[in-house]
């Protein structure tokens, strides 16, 4: 069940990263890496 939650919040944070690299190609710019929300969750969960 562990694994399953970790699983599940590492593909939604992918996901989010994959929408927000999405807009920023929509708005022209090139926008943070697709694994950045990933970084973002293991600096504040340390």
């Amino acid at each position: 069940m562990i694994l399953e939650l970790v699983l599940a919040t590492l593909f939604g944070l992918l996901l989010l990263g994959i929408h927000r690299k999405l807009i920023a190609r929509i708005q022209r710019r090139p926008g943070p890496p697709v694994w950045q929300e990933i970084l973002h969750m293991r600096k504040f969960s340390d």
